[in-house]
Protein backbone atom coordinates (compact mmCIF):
# COMPACT_ATOMS: atom_id res chain seq x y z
CA UNK A 1 0.00 0.00 0.00
CA UNK A 2 1.07 3.86 -0.53
CA UNK A 3 0.78 7.12 0.68
CA UNK A 4 0.58 10.01 -1.41
CA UNK A 5 0.31 13.67 -0.98
CA UNK A 6 -0.29 15.63 -4.70
CA UNK A 7 0.20 12.73 -6.65
CA UNK A 8 4.11 12.16 -5.10
CA UNK A 9 4.74 9.09 -3.85
CA UNK A 10 6.18 9.89 -0.13
CA UNK A 11 6.09 6.17 1.76
CA UNK A 12 5.61 3.49 0.03
CA UNK A 13 6.36 -1.00 1.36
CA UNK A 14 8.88 -2.37 -0.98
CA UNK A 15 8.92 -6.34 -0.60
CA UNK A 16 11.43 -8.56 -1.60
CA UNK A 17 10.27 -11.96 -0.53
CA UNK A 18 12.30 -12.21 2.50
CA UNK A 19 12.16 -9.07 3.55
CA UNK A 20 9.80 -6.14 3.87
CA UNK A 21 11.80 -2.51 3.41
CA UNK A 22 9.58 0.43 3.81
CA UNK A 23 10.74 3.75 1.47
CA UNK A 24 9.91 7.24 2.44
CA UNK A 25 11.16 9.92 0.28
CA UNK A 26 12.46 13.37 1.24
CA UNK A 27 11.92 15.72 -2.18
CA UNK A 28 14.18 19.12 -2.74
CA UNK A 29 14.03 21.46 -5.17
CA UNK A 30 15.61 19.75 -7.77
CA UNK A 31 15.84 15.97 -6.13
CA UNK A 32 14.61 13.21 -4.49
CA UNK A 33 16.06 10.84 -1.85
CA UNK A 34 14.59 7.68 -0.55
CA UNK A 35 15.36 6.18 2.63
CA UNK A 36 14.92 2.77 3.09
CA UNK A 37 14.23 1.18 6.35
CA UNK A 38 13.37 -2.63 7.78
CA UNK A 39 12.70 -3.83 11.64
CA UNK A 40 15.39 -6.26 12.79
CA UNK A 41 15.60 -7.57 15.93
CA UNK A 42 13.03 -4.86 17.26
CA UNK A 43 15.30 -2.10 15.68
CA UNK A 44 14.68 0.14 12.98
CA UNK A 45 17.41 -0.26 10.17
CA UNK A 46 18.44 1.31 7.26
CA UNK A 47 19.57 0.26 3.29
CA UNK A 48 22.90 0.29 2.52
CA UNK A 49 21.47 2.67 -0.56
CA UNK A 50 18.78 4.62 2.02
CA UNK A 51 19.75 7.86 1.20
CA UNK A 52 21.64 8.29 -1.85
CA UNK A 53 19.08 8.67 -4.29
CA UNK A 54 15.70 7.82 -5.43
CA UNK A 55 15.21 4.03 -5.62
CA UNK A 56 12.41 2.35 -7.10
CA UNK A 57 11.58 -1.22 -8.60
CA UNK A 58 12.20 -0.40 -12.15
CA UNK A 59 8.90 -0.68 -14.41
CA UNK A 60 8.51 -4.09 -15.46
CA UNK A 61 12.31 -5.57 -14.85
CA UNK A 62 13.13 -7.81 -12.12
CA UNK A 63 15.84 -4.82 -10.78
CA UNK A 64 15.89 -1.95 -9.10
CA UNK A 65 16.97 1.50 -10.09
CA UNK A 66 19.09 3.94 -8.39
CA UNK A 67 18.80 7.44 -9.45
CA UNK A 68 21.47 9.47 -8.59
CA UNK A 69 22.03 13.31 -9.27
CA UNK A 70 25.50 14.81 -9.72
CA UNK A 71 27.17 17.70 -11.58
CA UNK A 72 29.40 16.39 -14.70
CA UNK A 73 27.87 17.45 -17.86
CA UNK A 74 30.36 19.84 -18.71
CA UNK A 75 34.13 20.37 -18.06
CA UNK A 76 35.63 23.81 -18.33
CA UNK A 77 39.07 24.32 -17.60
CA UNK A 78 42.13 26.90 -19.05
CA UNK A 79 44.70 25.50 -21.12
CA UNK A 80 47.50 24.56 -19.11
CA UNK A 81 45.28 24.18 -15.70
CA UNK A 82 43.25 21.52 -16.63
CA UNK A 83 43.93 20.59 -13.04
CA UNK A 84 42.15 23.49 -11.45
CA UNK A 85 38.74 22.92 -14.11
CA UNK A 86 35.56 22.63 -12.71
CA UNK A 87 32.59 20.21 -13.64
CA UNK A 88 28.86 21.59 -14.24
CA UNK A 89 26.11 20.53 -15.20
CA UNK A 90 22.88 18.73 -12.87
CA UNK A 91 22.38 14.99 -13.95
CA UNK A 92 20.14 12.28 -13.22
CA UNK A 93 21.71 8.66 -13.54
CA UNK A 94 20.15 5.48 -12.95
CA UNK A 95 22.04 2.73 -11.52
CA UNK A 96 20.59 -0.81 -11.21
CA UNK A 97 20.55 -3.34 -8.22
CA UNK A 98 19.05 -6.27 -7.00
CA UNK A 99 17.95 -7.93 -4.15
CA UNK A 100 20.41 -10.56 -2.39
CA UNK A 101 19.28 -13.07 -0.45
CA UNK A 102 22.85 -13.80 1.36
CA UNK A 103 23.16 -10.39 2.38
CA UNK A 104 19.18 -9.52 2.77
CA UNK A 105 20.02 -6.00 1.08
CA UNK A 106 19.99 -4.46 -1.91
CA UNK A 107 23.62 -5.01 -4.24
CA UNK A 108 24.76 -3.20 -7.50
CA UNK A 109 25.21 -4.53 -10.84
CA UNK A 110 28.89 -3.51 -11.50
CA UNK A 111 29.63 -1.70 -14.46
CA UNK A 112 32.41 -4.15 -16.30
CA UNK A 113 34.70 -2.87 -19.19
CA UNK A 114 33.23 -4.28 -22.88
CA UNK A 115 34.53 -4.20 -26.25
CA UNK A 116 33.48 -2.40 -29.24
CA UNK A 117 32.98 -5.66 -30.45
CA UNK A 118 30.22 -6.55 -27.32
CA UNK A 119 28.37 -3.54 -27.71
CA UNK A 120 27.77 -4.18 -31.61
CA UNK A 121 27.04 -7.90 -31.18
CA UNK A 122 23.73 -6.59 -28.71
CA UNK A 123 22.88 -3.91 -30.44
CA UNK A 124 23.18 -5.27 -33.58
CA UNK A 125 25.04 -2.46 -35.47
CA UNK A 126 27.94 -0.70 -35.10
CA UNK A 127 26.95 1.91 -31.79
CA UNK A 128 30.59 2.93 -31.46
CA UNK A 129 31.09 4.25 -35.24
CA UNK A 130 27.44 5.94 -34.90
CA UNK A 131 28.15 7.82 -32.19
CA UNK A 132 31.92 8.87 -33.52
CA UNK A 133 29.95 9.82 -37.25
CA UNK A 134 28.32 12.16 -34.64
CA UNK A 135 31.63 14.11 -33.86
CA UNK A 136 32.02 12.22 -30.66
CA UNK A 137 34.75 10.74 -28.80
CA UNK A 138 33.54 7.10 -27.29
CA UNK A 139 35.15 7.07 -23.43
CA UNK A 140 34.08 4.06 -22.17
CA UNK A 141 32.02 0.94 -22.59
CA UNK A 142 30.20 -0.76 -19.78
CA UNK A 143 28.07 -3.52 -19.39
CA UNK A 144 26.34 -4.52 -16.28
CA UNK A 145 24.63 -7.73 -15.42
CA UNK A 146 21.33 -7.05 -16.02
CA UNK A 147 21.80 -6.58 -19.33
CA UNK A 148 22.32 -2.71 -19.65
CA UNK A 149 25.15 -1.29 -21.85
CA UNK A 150 26.35 2.73 -20.56
CA UNK A 151 28.72 4.20 -23.18
CA UNK A 152 30.31 7.23 -22.42
CA UNK A 153 30.90 9.78 -24.96
CA UNK A 154 32.23 13.17 -25.08
CA UNK A 155 33.02 15.96 -27.06
CA UNK A 156 35.47 18.84 -26.56
CA UNK A 157 35.94 22.56 -27.60
CA UNK A 158 38.63 24.76 -27.96
CA UNK A 159 37.77 28.43 -27.40
CA UNK A 160 41.22 30.03 -27.30
CA UNK A 161 42.13 29.70 -24.12
CA UNK A 162 39.70 28.24 -22.79
CA UNK A 163 38.57 24.31 -23.03
CA UNK A 164 35.10 22.98 -23.00
CA UNK A 165 34.40 19.21 -22.61
CA UNK A 166 30.10 18.11 -22.84
CA UNK A 167 29.81 14.92 -21.52
CA UNK A 168 27.03 12.03 -22.66
CA UNK A 169 26.40 8.64 -22.59
CA UNK A 170 23.78 6.02 -24.87
CA UNK A 171 22.32 3.22 -23.11
CA UNK A 172 21.00 0.11 -24.07
CA UNK A 173 19.23 -2.80 -23.27
CA UNK A 174 20.04 -5.60 -24.22
CA UNK A 175 17.32 -7.78 -22.41
CA UNK A 176 14.62 -6.15 -24.28
CA UNK A 177 17.25 -5.12 -26.96
CA UNK A 178 16.18 -1.30 -27.23
CA UNK A 179 17.48 1.94 -26.08
CA UNK A 180 16.65 3.00 -22.65
CA UNK A 181 14.20 6.42 -22.42
CA UNK A 182 12.87 5.24 -26.29
CA UNK A 183 12.09 1.55 -26.11
CA UNK A 184 13.49 1.83 -30.03
CA UNK A 185 16.34 -0.12 -31.55
CA UNK A 186 17.93 2.88 -32.62
CA UNK A 187 17.05 5.87 -30.67
CA UNK A 188 20.82 5.94 -29.43
CA UNK A 189 20.83 9.76 -29.28
CA UNK A 190 18.04 10.31 -26.82
CA UNK A 191 18.27 6.67 -24.82
CA UNK A 192 21.26 8.70 -22.14
CA UNK A 193 20.73 10.55 -18.90
CA UNK A 194 23.20 13.25 -19.28
CA UNK A 195 27.53 13.40 -17.49
CA UNK A 196 29.80 10.28 -16.73
CA UNK A 197 28.32 6.62 -16.05
CA UNK A 198 30.92 5.43 -13.02
CA UNK A 199 31.04 1.26 -12.93
CA UNK A 200 30.28 1.51 -9.22
CA UNK A 201 27.76 4.49 -7.65
CA UNK A 202 28.40 3.23 -4.35
CA UNK A 203 32.23 3.66 -5.06
CA UNK A 204 32.03 6.33 -6.24
CA UNK A 205 29.98 7.79 -3.49
CA UNK A 206 32.30 6.56 -0.98
CA UNK A 207 35.08 8.32 -2.48
CA UNK A 208 33.06 11.09 -1.63
CA UNK A 209 32.15 13.10 -5.50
Amino acid sequence: RSFSVMENTIFSVMPTGEKTFVSVVETFATDSVSHLLYVEDGLVKSSAVSGLGYFAKRGDANDYALTVSDYDLCYNYTKGEEEFGMYTGHSWKEYYFYYDRKTEDFVEYVGESATREDLEKACGFDLAKAIEDEGYVVEAILKRENGIYNVNYSKTEDEGDSVFIEYRNACFDAVSGTFLHTGSKDGWKDSGFGGIYQPSVLEYISAGF
